[in-house]
This record gives C-alpha cells, sequence and structure tokens, in this order.
C-alpha cells in the first residue's frame, strides 16, 4: 500500500471472488483494510467488492459511484473478465483507474494495458521445499513447527498511473 500512497493514489477498491467468514478472502478483505488505514488512504467497507454479485454492476458501483482510483483484483482469474467490463464501461487504465491483481498466473502481462501483479516466487518455493526435504531425510530438521516466509515477486507494469 506505501507503493501506491506514493503513486498517489488515495482511494483504492478491492475486488475479490466472493464473500467469505474463513479463509484466504477474508485474510485479503482483513489485510486490505488495515493496510489502507495504516497508510492514510480512504476507506469504506463499500470499496470491496465480490465477483459473484454480479462484476459489471459491482464494478460501476465503486468506480462510477464511489470514486475509487485503483482497483486491487483478488485473484487473477477475474482481470479478463474486469478488463472487458472497464473496456465496455468506457474507462481507461491507468488514466481513470490504476489496477493491481494479486497471484498472478501470467494473465496480467497480456491485459491492455499490462497489469501490474504480485506473485508467488515459485523457483525460491521449489528450492526451500527441496532443502526442507533433503534435512528431514538426514534428520537435521523437525518438520512440525516449520515456517518460512518467502517473498513475493512484484511485476510492475503499465497499469497503474503515478499521479504525484
Amino acid at each position: 500500500m506505501e507503493y501506491f500512497r506514493d503513486k498517489g493514489i488515495k482511494q483504492p477498491g478491492l475486488l475479490l471472488p466472493h464473500q467469505a467468514t474463513t479463509g484466504h478472502v477474508i485474510e485479503r478483505e482483513n489485510y486490505f483494510k488495515k493496510y489502507a488505514q495504516e497508510n492514510n488512504l480512504l476507506y469504506d467497507d463499500e470499496f470491496i467488492i465480490y465477483a459473484h454479485n454480479g462484476l459489471e454492476n459491482e464494478l460501476k458501483k465503486i468506480i462510477c459511484d464511489k470514486k475509487v482510483d485503483a482497483l486491487f483484483i483478488g485473484g487473477e482469474d477475474m482481470a479478463l473478465q474486469v478488463n472487458c467490463f472497464l473496456y465496455k464501461m468506457g474507462i481507461k487504465v491507468p488514466e481513470d483507474i490504476s489496477i493491481f491483481s494479486f497471484d498472478s498466473s501470467e494473465i496480467s502481462q497480456y491485459m491492455t494495458p499490462p497489469y501490474s501483479s504480485i506473485s508467488q516466487n515459485y523457483e525460491v518455493l521449489v528450492s526451500e521445499a527441496l532443502t526442507l526435504v533433503t534435512n528431514i531425510l538426514d534428520g537435521k530438521e523437525n518438520p512440525v513447527n516449520y515456517q518460512k516466509k518467502i517473498p513475493f515477486l512484484f511485476n510492475e507494469r503499465q497499469s497503474i498511473k503515478c499521479k504525484i
């Protein structure tokens, strides 16, 4: 969120696949709220929308009515639909709205313009997994409480407008 605040984004929205009471969807919603507030970005619960409610109407609600200036897509599988609906609504990326997607499955690079995204660092994940298995087999590691944070990859592309 610091990056987006520094780019001049003031009022971001979040798109999630569905409402949930547990799991990664609720975690993304909570982190979005927390970091938006910590970075002095305007925040309202109505800035979070869910694709299962009818994506086109939800996008109109937060972009046209609520005037969000950035949209975080919490699941890159929704990027194609977002791209299509923004085009139909005459909303230009990044001129009218900045777009950022999570869990890059490489779709974002083919949007018009290519969307900035974060993705898992699979090379490091596989390397760490192999090291862990080797250490377990050699008796050097106890996997019961094993935790390791793997930094994500930030794919900066042309979908974020600098408004400063």
